[in-house]
């Protein structure tokens, strides 16, 4: 790959969402302004899908932002004096001392999120932004609260939208930004400023949605820390991760994978794993759907949750199975499998069952 990625290096790109555009006071200019925007905002849908993939994946989803719902300061003011009234009654009543105090405030935290998350929460699309690469590139995505969806598309392209959800009460929602940067054949995405990045308040907090095509071909990294991971149809090394949320694989062939989630499920439809994979999860089930190359070598491991890996007839591994608590099915009667050269694949669980089934 690195072959490639030389074979062009376009000037470095570097761009950042630009700050909104001030209101008009016009009703008619507001019109036409919010039906311009709503045209160039239409996602791109590509016209081509994966060789075999699913309808339901084969165009890109359009992202459009939630209704607002605002307070004025004086009814947040009311709903959390009514608030600390409940919780100081509810405590009192049920507990003395410290103990209802206690209870008090927690009652007065968890209305004070709630009215938060509901009264000033806002949801901004993001400018739509692409840059053309050549051969195979690589995406680097780095989102610290929201979902990632990437997706294959129909030109050499990587084409990044998506939608900031924001709550603020006192602070600024410019401190929450999502970076972009292209260096040759490599596409930098950042949100700046979610979840618990350095940047982040309590009277400032969000996540940020993002919905990304790219080429058949591209070597994908992610790095999140709480929401879902969604790849579809693409070709490719991955290093996925997630502290929390699921991971899904879909008609994808995945190269040299490791993919791991601490509390969240691995699900895979459809995936052919090449070279090595590592596929872990701490507290989860993984269920895998598809086919593994020969000579190979697949771990799929974790600590709390059941395995389930559909294979081909014609597949050739040597299996190795371990769990603490549970038991092991094996469709193909055998931990040695086909003829060679012949995958390894390792299944372990510390708590759990496991099951190989052997797909017609």
């Amino acid at each position: 790959m690195s072959d490639q990625e030389m074979m062009y290096r376009p000037p470095e790109q570097s761009s950042q969402e630009p700050p909104p555009m001030p209101l008009n006071s016009e009703p008619q200019e507001q019109q036409r302004e919010q039906q311009s925007y709503s045209e160039s905002y239409e996602s791109t849908s590509y016209n081509e899908g994966y060789r075999g993939a699913s309808p339901s994946y084969m165009q890109g989803e359009k992202i459009t932002p939630a209704r607002k719902v605002t307070l004025d300061m004086w009814q947040l003011i009311l709903l959390l004096f009514v608030a600390f009234l409940v919780g100081a009654g509810l405590g009192g009543s049920l507990f003395s001392g410290f103990i209802g105090f206690l209870l008090g405030v927690v009652v007065l935290a968890a209305v004070f999120l709630m009215v938060a998350k509901v009264g000033f929460g806002k949801a901004v699309p993001i400018m739509p932004h692409s840059f053309l690469v050549t051969g195979v590139p690589t995406l680097v995505v780095r989102n610290p609260a929201g979902a990632i969806n990437i997706h294959r598309g129909s030109t050499s392209e990587v084409q990044v939208q998506g939608t900031k959800h924001v709550t603020t009460i006192f602070g600024n929602r410019q401190d929450l930004s999502v970076e972009f940067a292209q260096e040759g054949n490599t596409i930098r995405v950042s949100a700046e400023g979610f979840g618990n990045t350095p940047n982040i308040s309590l009277t400032s907090l969000g996540h940020v949605d993002l919905d990304i095509t790219v080429p058949e071909f591209c070597d994908v990294q992610v790095d999140g820390s709480a929401g879902a991971i969604h790849v579809a149809g693409v070709r490719g090394k991955a290093n996925l991760k997630t502290s929390a949320g699921t991971i899904t694989i879909i008609d994808s062939a995945l190269e040299d994978a490791r993919l791991s989630t601490n509390a969240g499920t691995l699900h895979f439809e459809r995936t052919e794993l090449r070279g090595q994979a590592n596929i872990e999860t701490n507290a989860g089930t993984i269920h895998f759907e598809g086919s593994i190359e020969p000579e190979g070598d697949y771990r799929l491991h974790t600590n709390a949750g059941t395995i389930h890996a559909s294979l081909p007839a014609s597949s050739s591994f040597i299996l190795n199975t371990h769990t603490d608590m549970g038991t092991v099915h094996n469709d193909f009667g055998s931990n040695v499998v086909g003829s060679e050269p012949q995958a390894r694949l390792d299944l372990r669980t510390n708590l759990g069952t496991i099951h190989v089934e052997r797909r017609a």
